[in-house]
């Protein structure tokens, strides 16, 4: 450390000297610091008239010093001899006074260098009191702490227009109120950034701000060098201009960045009330409300987003039209679409209430949303528009909503649960090919009042997706299951559980091939339908369970599109057992009813149909085959069928044996 400090060191001067001398000679220098090249310390000369000089002394050798005068704001004069020279408290001794921190290798510094690592908005003139305006003192502040470190203090600063920070800021619980017709600055925003500075512990109000629109702006196209962390309360974001958004929290990258296409953020923030002024435009700049929001708008960004521990309430944009924004937490990147795209995004720990459009809507490749949860949206609770993305471990309650709604490739919804009163708890669109669905649970917690076909628990509308250790349900017995809607199909269903709905499967139009393994379904009208005419899905049903207090499973159509393959599944009915589309096959299956009505399994007026070693219980007949061509029964057997094995007039059978009554 070049500054040098001594206890008690005194003495005096042995000879007169000028001002301008710069040798001087002591009684005694052995109670003076030894200095080595570069150190130095000060000293006080006084004569016995009182007058002073304030040295700073460059070297010593013994009594010998050489010195530099009039330091310290003092002037050079001369001192006649037997002058006091001594250790007296001045402040260049203390601002240069020597800091040395602890740790192997540490580097001492001066204390002056050491205060102004950290800036204090009071240095600048800042009350406090949420009475005086702060405002010129807390920017003021902000441009000296560039670089450097701002420390707010836990204080209420009354704003009357935005700031811009220039480095870190440290709040300690403050809160920066914000007053106005407008927000002003950079983009109408209370807190704008522009370089690089993390920002921790301090709360935006904008609720005196009649509009505006963002209550943090930061432009991250700056040169980062380590991460940035905001841990934030931002509330009251109000914005009546319809021309504009309103933001809790935006974080953007426009599609020309071109200093930080890599940005690293850490993001915590808690976001209350954040309200625009819908316009009925939808997909202008105006009119949406989001909270907290990753914008990188350009493609080629390689960064890293971790959003974590949020907490959003109330995000709404008004009545004018309810397809207009209104997301507690979107991640948006350019290339979201685009295989191979780079970054890591990571939404976690996150809570959204009543963000009135979505809870989360993530538009980011291989962005994976875990333990996150959301409640009272009208939408999507989760909208996954992203390729790649994972939604784990997550949860959507008392929604008007679908919960999960997956709009592009290779996503997975696992070990999640999901309860609506409005819509479907999944939907898979039809571009959403290879989604993955892994033990969740999924309620439908309304009555159906419309064709229960339309309110179903699941609507799957492509092909390409795989459902595995599910439940599906509706806590009033209304409804349906799963609805295929359309597309081209390869889908697979297996140990999953649909219980309380009326209709357990529908098929309704697509092409392509639905595998139902290890599946249990509980319905009260039909436990499987093809309730589309033109359907051509080809179902392969095995190892399942399927109970119905009406007809078990209904695939018959007119121009005997779609095939049913049963095999291995037990079909309890009301009604009758299973009736199918030529082409079929129905192979080592238990079928049964107490109805005497109806027949097990009905094939009638088809043709190229197999029905083999199945045990048919019940039923009026236990097989209906009239009419049909090309027909092979083997190895059935019929117990207690009220009238009989078979009602089989003018079939032309292919192979007929080893049937038996009981």
């Amino acid at each position: 450390m070049p500054i040098k400090l001594k206890n008690n060191a005194s003495s005096f001067i042995t000879a007169n000297i000028t001002s301008s001398q710069t040798s001087i000679t002591l009684v005694s220098g052995g109670s003076f610091p030894t200095l080595l090249s570069g150190e130095y310390f000060y000293r006080t000369l006084e004569d016995t008239n009182g007058n002073v000089e304030i040295v700073k002394v460059t070297a010593r050798s013994g009594n010998n010093l050489t010195v530099v005068r009039g330091q310290d704001g003092s002037t050079p004069r001369g001192f006649p001899t037997s002058s006091r020279f001594e250790l007296r408290v001045n402040v260049a001794s203390i601002e240069g006074g020597p800091y040395t921190p602890a740790g192997a290798n540490a580097v001492s510094r001066t204390i002056q260098e050491k205060l102004q690592d950290v800036i204090s908005v009071k240095d600048f003139g800042a009350v406090g009191d949420g009475v005086a305006d702060d405002t010129t003192a807390i920017q003021n502040a902000l441009d000296a702490a560039q670089g450097k470190t701002l420390y707010l203090g836990a204080d209420t600063y009354k704003c009357t227009s935005g700031v811009q920070v220039k480095g870190d800021v440290e709040g300690a619980g403050a809160t920066l109120m914000f007053y106005g017709s407008t927000a002003g600055g950079t983009f109408n925003s209370c807190v704008y950034q522009a370089q690089e500075g993390s920002l921790r512990n301090f709360i935006i109000d904008a609720s005196n701000v009649t509009s505006c629109q963002a209550g943090l702006y930061v432009d991250t196209d700056f040169v980062q060098t380590s991460t940035c962390y905001y841990d934030l309360v931002i509330k009251n974001i109000s914005n009546s201009d319809n021309t504009q958004a309103a933001y809790a929290a935006l974080f953007f990258k426009s599609s020309g960045a071109s200093v930080n296409l890599n940005s690293d953020l850490d993001i915590k923030i808690h976001a209350e009330n954040i309200v625009a002024t819908a316009n009925g435009v939808i997909g202008d700049a105006g009119g949406s409300a989001q909270a907290v929001v990753v914008s990188f708008n350009g493609t080629g960004t390689n960064s890293r987003v971790n959003i974590h521990d949020c907490y959003v309430e109330n995000v709404n944009c008004g009545p004018v039209d309810p397809d207009e924004d209104a997301d507690g937490i979107r991640v948006f990147v350019g290339d979201f679409q685009v295989d191979g795209a780079k970054g890591s995004y990571v939404v976690q720990n996150c809570h959204t209430i009543d963000a009135l459009k979505r809870g989360f809507k993530i538009q980011a490749q291989n962005c994976v949303v875990s333990n996150c949860s959301t409640e009272g949206v009208q939408q999507e609770a989760f909208g996954i528009y992203g390729i790649n993305d994972v939604v784990q471990n997550c949860r959507s309650i008392d929604n008007n909503a679908t919960c999960y709604a997956v709009y592009n490739k290779g996503s997975k919804i696992i070990n999640c649960y999901g309860i609506s009163e409005g819509f479907a708890v999944l939907r898979v669109y039809p571009s959403a090919t290879q989604t993955i669905i892994d033990n969740c649970e999924f309620v439908y917690d309304a009555e159906v009042t419309i064709d229960p076909d339309l309110r179903a628990v699941v609507f799957l509308d492509n092909g390409h997706t795989q459902m595995s250790n599910c439940i599906l349900e509706n806590t009033q017995g209304d409804g349906t299951g799963i609805k295929f809607q359309s597309g081209t199909f390869d889908t697979s269903i297996d140990n999953t559980r649909i219980k309380n709905v009326e209709y357990g499967m529908s098929f309704v139009t697509g092409v392509g091939d639905v595998y139902i393994d290890h599946c249990v379904i509980d319905a009260s009208v039909q436990g499987m339908q093809r309730s589309g005419s033109d359907s051509a899905l080809d179902v392969y049903v095995s190892n399942s369970e399927i109970n119905s207090d009406g007809p078990g499973i209904v695939f018959a159509s007119s121009n005997r599109q779609g095939l049913l393959f049963l095999s291995n599944t037990r079909v309890i009915s009301g009604g009758f057992g299973v009736a199918c589309n030529g082409g079929s096959s129905i192979i080592s299956n238990e079928i049964a009813s107490d109805s005497t009505t109806e027949d097990g399994i009905i094939v009638a007026g088809k043709s190229d149909i197999m029905i083999n070693g199945n045990i048919i219980r019940g039923f009026r007949y236990a097989l209906d085959y009239q009419n049909t061509t090309n027909i092979a029964v083997m190895n059935n057997i019929s117990i207690d069928a009220d009238l009989g094995l078979a009602i089989k007039a003018g079939y032309t059978p292919f192979v007929e044996e080893n049937n038996f009554a009981r």
